[in-house]
């Protein structure tokens, strides 16, 4: 892709997409999430597949450690998010789903590229 910066300089990018699931923990309680679209532009879609009926903290985390959304989810409910990406800076993220004690139950990677 190009980019032109507000210099009106020009340059190449390339770039991979990657979904990635980082270290899940197997547990009864393990969920799937799904990303999309890929990349995300202005509005990030997150599609929750529960096997289980406990609430758990869904994060997004940029790639330098800065937490862009931190909430309770409630898979009961809460099954599909969109969330405004527009003010977050374009590159890779981190989207979490975390349970009551802590621990990371699934992680999966999402780049962010405003057109």
């Amino acid at each position: 892709a190009s980019v032109i910066d507000e210099n009106n300089c020009m340059a190449q990018v390339e770039f991979s997409i990657v979904d990635l699931d980082i270290a899940p923990i197997e547990t009864q309680d393990s969920i799937d999430i799904k990303l999309y679209p890929i990349p995300a532009n202005h509005e990030l879609n997150i599609q929750i597949d529960k096997a289980s009926d406990m609430d758990y903290m869904l994060r997004i985390m940029s790639i330098d450690g800065k937490v862009v959304f931190s909430e309770v989810i409630m898979p009961q409910l809460d099954t599909n998010i969109s969330l405004n990406s527009s003010k977050w800076a374009d590159g890779l993220y981190y989207v979490s789903v975390i349970d009551k004690e802590g621990n990371t139950i699934r992680t999966k990677e999402i780049i962010i590229y405003h057109r």
